[in-house]
């Protein structure tokens, strides 16, 4: 939700209808799918519905023992069973919308078994495979296993939390958007592949901590989504234009 608030800020700014290329892993994948099919307005209506959904088999997000009950059923279960969350992403997102989207997008995934980390434009992905590519991309080390065509993959933002990596012919920017949502600077060495060069870049981060990547109960979503917008308008403010 805290990429949404920026994400509202960027638009307000005119930056959003001059983005070509958009490199996302694990949750900045689901937004960059959801962002391509529908509006902001849109995604965080989407969000807030999805909030108040189950996510996952057996746990209640907003339990005080969520995080222990998490770590309960990676233990016991081989892991957290986010299926329910998949299913809602099936129900927001419409794949040949997705696919008509000008924008090029990149979905980066860190695939466990080749121990390589990889970086899938649309017109790569399989039709009818873009929530099994979503679903990887964002699969954290406790949920359980994701395999596409026999391999098993990990959360994208393991290998490279960073993505620089664009589809387009034209590989220079004149300005790069950074959105980060976690403190988390961690690549595993070797596995990072940059493409894109670029003249500016403007890193948008939280000015306060917003808790591990499923937190829900605090920050709300509400508050990481206003907190999104004020740490990009107090970042955009500095471009000229």
């Amino acid at each position: 939700m805290y990429q949404i608030g920026a994400m509202r800020a960027i638009k307000e700014y005119g930056l959003w209808s001059q983005t070509e290329s958009i490199s996302s892993c694990s949750i900045g994948a689901v937004n960059a799918v959801l962002l391509s099919q529908h509006s902001i307005d849109k995604c965080y209506e989407l969000w807030m519905d999805l909030s108040r959904q189950s996510m996952f088999e057996n746990i209640d997000q907003y339990s005080k023992a969520y995080l222990s009950d998490m770590m309960k059923e990676w233990v016991q279960n081989d892991g957290v069973d986010f299926n329910p969350f998949i299913l809602l992403l099936r129900e927001y997102i419409d794949e040949n919308k997705v696919r008509e989207s000008k924008r090029k997008i990149i979905i980066s995934l860190l695939n466990q078994t080749q121990r390589r980390q990889e970086y899938h434009a649309l017109s790569d992905i399989p039709k009818g495979a873009l929530i099994d590519y979503i679903s990887a991309s964002a699969r954290l080390p406790f949920f359980k296993p994701v395999y596409i065509d026999g391999y098993k993959y990990l959360d994208g933002g393991i290998g490279d939390n960073h993505p620089y990596y664009t589809s387009c012919a034209n590989t220079h920017f004149d300005l790069v958007i950074k959105i980060k949502v976690a403190y988390v600077p961690f690549f595993i060495p070797g596995l990072r592949k940059k493409n894109i060069t670029f003249d500016k870049e403007i890193v948008i981060e939280p000015s306060s901590p917003i808790g591990t990547p499923m937190e829900f109960r605090k920050p709300t979503f509400e508050e990481k989504y206003e907190m999104g917008y004020r740490d990009a308008i107090s970042q955009l403010q500095q471009l000229e234009f």
